[in-house]
Parts: structure tokens; C-alpha cells; sequence
């Protein structure tokens, strides 16, 4: 469709100039000419995308970013209103090639159609441009930035690209603008089929230690896309996240994520980073959501061994005031853990526990009566004087609430709480809270 106007309107908006570039411009090229410093210039593009924040900021001239099929003519900006024609045109399929002297212009026509359209990118050209780069480094740098574009949009299909990659990986001479582009790739194919990319995690882990930027963020989102389906398949890799969570700026929220992931399934497998997280757990200045899954991450491993939450007590009772609800309750479970078998360390800090025996969150609650069960068994002095609460706590509505209460109660052997746990014993609905009341009953009246 010829436009009736050549010369692209500087009044429309930024979805308005997008919607024109996409359909009135509905042809495998463009021709644009303009005026650059009183001269006339031509070219003929592969297409022109529009500025975004040139749109959006009132003050600003409105301007298209232009891909040039000539390789030699850089990527270029020019404003709607210098902008004088603006027409459709045929290109060759391959046109990439033909205007291409090297195979480093190949690529660059590549990279800039893949800025484009995607879909006119031939893979196994491009796959041919990287197996066959040997030392030119421009070439395969170029080609790996047309990829990763390629990868963004069509996912599914860059998975066939994943073999190259691999080679890339293990290249020792890798520059660093050649890993990011591969570390980037593959975590974009990653988060879309993480099954793909799983066999290449031990070939990816070396850039989670990584002396340029880039790289290792992109590594520990594509682990934690990986850990998400196949956590085994990334638990080689925990000592490897460990130092992104004290390095906060090369990934520290996927790394937490990533192993928060693998402390489902394998819990163990965190004991040599638990110091780690347990110092992140009570950072205040670390994202929420990164504390949150380092919590979560030792908790698993708490709840498997104890001892290992004993010295980072404090840690955890620190959490206990955060602003976050989750927070708060992954602090009184890793708590209630940890008295299971080190009730000791845990007494001293029953009043910063007392205060979620009732609030609205039940889990919270199951957590918070449980661990105070625990300290009341070894240490009921330090407890009695939640007797009230815990006598209250027996109406709970939840089973494991009032179970709990019932422990408690036993073991600090209250004498008011007799006439409840009586009660308790014969109507509670749940059988578990029947027995414990039935045996807290007895202890106390014996």
C-alpha cells in the first residue's frame, strides 16, 4: 500500500508512528530521505524503529532510530520533522549477502534485520556465521548480537542454537562482549524452555565468576529459569551463587531465588552457603524478595539440621520485626526449627516471639506456638507468663494452633488452663487437638 503521504506527520504519537511504520510501511524495506546539515541525504533501510522517550517527553524532537542495508553506513537517529520521504521498497531475501564484501558485513546486515523483523532472519545462515567465525572476533560478536535479538522474539526456534553457544562457552578466548551476548541468549532461551538449556549448566556456571559485567546476572537468571523446572540439574552451581548474593550488583535476587529452588528438593545441598544466607536474610538494605527466598533457602536447611541456625539466632529474631509478613513468619518457623533441638538459644528471646502468638496470619501463628512449645518444654519459667495467651490460643481456629497451646500448656503444668483443656478434650473437632488436650489434661491433674 503506497502512503498518500510520504513524509511521516511529527503530530502522531508514539503507538500512532508505531502502527504507521507497521502497516502503512508494510514492505521488506524502506527508503528514507532526509536532511542532515543542509544536505540531502538517502538511504535505503531495513526499517526504522521510533524513540520511545523522544515521544513521550513533550520537550523533546521526535526521532526514529534507522537500520541501513548499506553495512558501511552505521545505525543512525534522525528527527520526524528533517525527514522529507519515507517510502516502502522491495529488498532481495538475501540482501544481507549481496551488499555484504565480509562475511563481518554479513553479519552486521543481519544483526540490523533481526532489529526488524525477526521473522525474515534465516537461523542456519546466522548458526553458519558463528561455527565457521574462527578468530574474526567483529564477526562473531556481530552475529551473536543478531541472535540474542532472534532469541527474544522467536525463543522456541533459537533453541536449535544451543549447541554453538555451548562451543562458545567453552571457548577460553571468549572476549567479553561475545559472552555476554552468549550468556544472554542462553538465559533468554532458558526462561522460555529451561529444559534446553539444562544440560548446559555446568558450562555456564564459570560466568556465575565472571570479571566483566553482565555475565554473571545473566547466568543466575538463567539458573534460577533452570531451578524452576530441573533443580537437580543446578545444584552443582550453589557454592558458585553464593558470592552474587554478597556482590549485589551481579545478580543477587536470582541467586537467592535459584537456591531458594533447590533447598526444595535437596536441602542439603545448601549447607555450604547457609552462613550466607543467613547474614542476607536479616539485610534490611537487600530486596525484600531476595531476603525472602534467602530465608526460605535456610529454612529448608535449618529444618533438615538444627545446629546450623544456631549461631545466626540473632539473624533470624531480627526478622522477626520486619515490615513484611512472609518475613516475619519464615523468622518464627526457622525459630521453631531450631528449638527443636537448641531450645536454649532460643529462650532468650521468647518476648520477640510472644507478639506473633496473635496476629491474623495463621501460619505466622502455627509457627510462633510451635517454637514457644519447644522453649516451654525445656525452659516453662520463661513461658508462664504467656499462660493467658496460650489458654486463649485454644479457641484458635487453626487445629495446629490449639495443638500447639495444648503442648504448652502441659508442659508448663497451668492450672487455670484445666477447665479449657477439659473441653477441649471431649468437643474439639480435630482428633489431634482431642489427644494432646487429653494428655496436657492429665499431666496438669496427675
Amino acid at each position: 500500500m503506497q502512503p498518500t503521504n510520504p513524509r511521516p506527520s511529527t503530530d502522531r504519537t508514539l503507538s500512532e508512528m508505531e502502527a504507521y511504520l507497521d502497516t502503512v510501511y508494510d514492505a521488506p524495506g524502506l527508503k528514507i530521505e532526509y536532511h542532515d546539515t543542509k544536505t540531502t541525504r538517502t538511504h535505503r533501510l531495513y526499517g526504522a524503529v521510533p524513540i520511545s522517550r523522544t515521544f513521550e517527553r513533550p520537550a523533546a524532537a521526535k526521532t526514529l532510530r534507522c537500520y541501513p542495508v548499506d553495512p558501511s553506513t552505521d545505525v543512525f537517529t534522525v528527527r520526524v520533522d528533517e525527514i522529507q520521504r519515507l517510502q516502502p521498497i522491495d529488498l532481495p531475501d538475501a540482501v544481507f549477502g549481496e551488499v555484504a564484501e565480509t562475511p563481518v558485513a554479513e553479519a552486521i546486515g543481519l544483526t540490523r534485520l533481526a532489529a526488524i523483523d525477526t521473522a525474515a532472519v534465516p537461523l542456519p545462515k546466522l548458526l553458519q556465521l558463528l561455527q565457521t567465525g574462527g578468530e574474526d572476533a567483529d564477526r562473531t560478536r556481530q552475529a551473536l548480537k543478531a541472535l540474542r535479538t532472534y532469541a527474544a522474539e522467536r525463543p522456541a526456534d533459537a533453541t536449535t542454537a544451543i549447541p554453538v553457544l555451548r562451543g562458545f562457552l567453552t571457548d577460553d578466548g571468549l572476549g567479553p562482549v561475545a559472552a555476554r551476548e552468549t550468556v544472554k541468549t542462553l538465559r533468554i532461551i532458558a526462561e522460555a524452555d529451561a529444559g534446553a538449556v539444562a544440560p548446559v549448566a555446568d558450562d555456564l556456571r564459570p560466568y556465575l565468576d565472571y570479571n566483566f559485567d553482565g555475565p554473571p546476572k545473566d547466568a543466575a537468571r538463567a539458573f534460577a529459569a533452570i531451578a524452576e523446572a530441573h533443580p537437580d540439574d543446578v545444584a552443582g552451581a550453589v557454592p558458585a551463587l553464593a558470592p552474587l548474593i554478597e556482590d549485589r550488583e551481579k545478580g543477587l535476587a536470582y541467586a537467592t531465588y535459584t537456591l531458594a529452588l533447590v533447598s526444595r528438593d535437596t536441602p542439603a545441598a545448601i549447607k555450604p552457603v547457609a552462613a550466607t544466607l543467613g547474614r542476607a536474610l536479616a539485610d534490611e538494605s537487600i530486596n525484600t524478595n531476595a531476603r525472602l527466598s534467602a530465608a526460605s533457602a535456610f529454612g529448608r536447611t535449618v529444618a533438615e539440621d538444627p545446629s546450623i541456625g544456631v549461631e545466626f539466632v540473632d539473624e533470624v529474631r531480627s526478622a522477626l520485626a520486619s515490615r513484611d509478613q512472609k518475613l516475619r513468619n519464615n523468622a518464627t518457623a526457622i525459630l521453631g526449627d531450631i528449638a527443636q533441638m537448641h531450645a536454649d538459644v532460643v529462650e532468650p528471646h521468647v518476648d520477640d516471639l510472644a507478639p506473633h502468638l496473635t496476629v491474623d496470619d495463621r501460619f505466622t501463628r502455627v509457627n510462633t506456638s510451635g517454637a514457644l512449645s519447644r522453649v516451654a518444654e525445656d525452659f516453662p519459667e520463661s513461658v508462664e507468663h504467656l499462660t493467658g495467651t496460650f489458654i486463649e490460643l485454644l479457641a484458635d481456629d487453626d487445629p495446629l494452633v490449639r495443638t500447639n497451646a495444648c503442648w504448652t500448656l502441659g508442659h508448663l503444668d497451668a492450672d487455670d488452663a484445666v477447665a479449657a483443656l477439659a473441653e477441649r478434650a471431649h468437643e474439639d473437632e480435630d482428633q489431634e487437638v482431642r489427644n494432646r488436650a487429653a494428655w496436657a489434661h492429665a499431666r496438669i491433674t496427675k
